[in-house]
């Protein structure tokens, strides 16, 4: 996304809501709703997050296939840059195995 553009993130949302036939919103609940979101978020940058990224998957991904000289593929493969590929290395090293996590504790 270029900096100098902006988007209206309420009219994309209404259009995708317009787009799914399932819903079958009315037109008054649609302009409700763009007028709640307009009036409560209007002039603000907002963040939105990436949530179809599954962060613990991505990182475990990383962990397995680092091998000390590809960080730039697996930055382009996964759409990060440097400084998030380190932390998500960092933070592979604190998750439990996949079959969960190993008690340390021992019994006679």
């Amino acid at each position: 996304m270029n900096d100098d553009q902006t988007y209206d993130i309420v009219s994309a949302l209404l259009q995708e809501l317009r787009a799914v036939p399932e819903l079958a919103l009315c037109d008054d609940i649609l302009q409700k709703l763009e007028r709640k979101m307009r009036l409560d978020w209007g002039g603000q940058a907002v963040y939105v997050k990436k949530v179809s990224v599954n962060v613990v998957e991505r990182r475990r991904a990383i962990k397995a296939r680092y091998n000390m000289t590809n960080r730039r593929e697996l930055q382009a493969e996964f759409g990060i840059s440097r400084g998030q590929f380190y932390k998500d290395l960092r933070a592979a090293e604190r998750l439990p195995d996949e079959a969960g996590p190993a008690s340390s504790l021992q019994f006679p």
